[in-house]
């Protein structure tokens, strides 16, 4: 059997998005609460006009663990039917817990190149509908992309969402490679990557965040600080290369690990 380690490492970004949004303002204590837009701040978008519809964020919700996104969109000055809505998914939200209304697709999006949600049922001029996005949680607020397609014409604009470019943000990120003097520790013999590895991380309410090795086997997750447990699962989908790992290399460091993270 071969040999491979799994490291990690945590480094801490101090990149601030938001102007004049600190923790405080974006966090909300207990459960059951609702945060509403404050329209006297200029340091969200919390709405967007966008070829004839205005997009708006109604509020935040946080109860049971649940934190919901909640958005309106209106055709009151719309020219034309609108074919689609678009929410961007931040790499910092953990996996959807449920959305509204139902059917909607998650891929990248490729008139804007942005992985979210979409939906694809039509709104008419003069109508308003509702959306909402749930994660496992407490997700603070940030600002994320939104898109809308009228016709041929294609609008993105940016408004208050999940997480993106709050303060409160960490990099996890680590590498799976070939420990080929099987001693655990990578220096210059180790040089090998594996590709194509699932690599799981998970908070202690529910929110999974997955993340595959690229070529040179190296992982990266974008997330609040945290207790969080990191692992290689070998029972994954059959697209990756976990099972494969598992049946043909030992491990020379734990595929799991219990990792905080926070301010220094």
């Amino acid at each position: 059997m071969k040999s491979l380690r799994l490291i990690s490492c945590f480094l801490f970004i101090a990149v601030l998005l938001l102007s004049g949004c600190s923790r405080n303002d974006s966090e909300l204590p207990g459960s059951n609460t609702m945060l509403v837009p404050d329209l006297g701040s200029t340091s969200i978008p919390w709405s967007a006009m966008m070829n004839g519809y205005l997009v708006s964020f109604e509020g935040r919700t946080y109860e049971n663990d649940i934190t919901t996104f909640l958005y309106t969109v209106s055709g009151e000055q719309a020219y034309d039917v609108l074919s689609y809505f678009f929410l961007e998914i931040p790499e910092c939200a953990p996996q959807l817990a449920s959305y509204f209304p139902v059917p909607a697709y998650t891929n990248t999006n490729p008139y804007i190149g942005v992985y979210g949600i979409k939906w694809e049922s039509y709104l008419y001029v003069g109508e308003t509908r509702s959306f909402m996005v749930s994660y496992p949680g407490d997700i603070p607020l940030g600002v994320i992309t939104t898109s809308v397609g009228v016709g041929e014409s294609i609008g993105v604009a940016e408004i208050a969402g999940p997480c993106k470019g709050f303060v409160d943000e960490f990099e996890v990120s680590g590498t799976v490679y070939i420990d080929a003097d099987g001693d655990g520790i990578q220096d210059a013999s180790d040089m090998s990557g594996i590709s194509n590895v699932t690599i799981t991380l998970m908070n202690g309410t529910g929110g999974t965040w997955t993340a595959l090795t690229d070529a040179a086997g190296l992982f990266e997750f974008i997330v609040p600080s945290g207790s969080y447990a990191l692992r290689i699962d070998p029972l994954t989908d059959e697209y990756d290369f976990n099972e494969d790992l598992a049946a043909s290399f030992d491990a020379t460091t734990p595929l799991s690990r219990f990792i905080t993270i926070g301010p220094d």
